[in-house]
């Protein structure tokens, strides 16, 4: 299976989805969502993991966002679909490692904030969110791979403002929070 030519140029965010509810998205949205946002994992998978897998040591990252475990704005449908067929990815490729015995790490790095390159003001896709350098993020990523706290039972890392070292209200008090649905009817929530 490959991914449309447009997937392997584009980069797609969470500010590229449709903003529609779920009663309005058309075919053709669902579909193209789903060969920009999920299709390039499952073929980056399919091409590295017979690489990874039978090396114990070795651990494959999926990086997604967390909507996908709720959807606290309903005109996001398609991300939090596209994110949950994302963590669907990753579970059956940890289901794939464990049938063949292998002892591997599959991990989802599941992210709740607003990211940005380090050298920029905001990351474009969300003008005038709160957002957190790439650096900071990785750093936080690397420190739980390496330290060993991700795997088995924690196979899945969350990263919003705790686990990046803030309390959501202090980045709600400052504003627009990090990683947060702004709508008329929900006001801010954290995804």
């Amino acid at each position: 299976m490959r991914p449309p030519a447009h997937a392997a140029t584009t980069t797609h965010t969470a500010a590229d989805a449709s903003r529609s509810p779920l009663s309005e998205i058309t075919g053709a949205e669902f579909l193209d969502t789903m060969a920009t946002k999920v299709l390039p994992h499952i073929v980056v998978a399919q091409a590295t993991a017979p690489h990874v897998i039978d090396r114990a040591e070795a651990s494959y990252t999926i990086v997604s966002g967390r909507m996908g475990e709720t959807c606290e704005a309903p005109e996001q449908a398609l991300l939090c679909i596209a994110n949950a067929a994302t963590f669907g990815v990753a579970a059956a490729l940890r289901a794939q490692c464990h049938q063949s015995g292998v002892s591997a790490r599959v991990l989802e790095l599941r992210l709740g904030v607003v990211v940005k390159r380090d050298d920029a003001h905001e990351n474009p896709g969300f003008p005038g969110w709160r957002a957190h350098n790439a650096s900071s993020v990785a750093s936080f990523w690397a420190q739980k791979v390496a330290l060993g706290r991700a795997g088995g039972e924690e196979a899945v890392l969350p990263v919003g403002e705790r686990e990046l070292g803030q309390a959501p209200e202090a980045a709600q008090a400052k504003g627009k929070g990090a990683g947060a649905v702004h709508t008329a009817k929900a006001g801010a929530k954290e995804v």
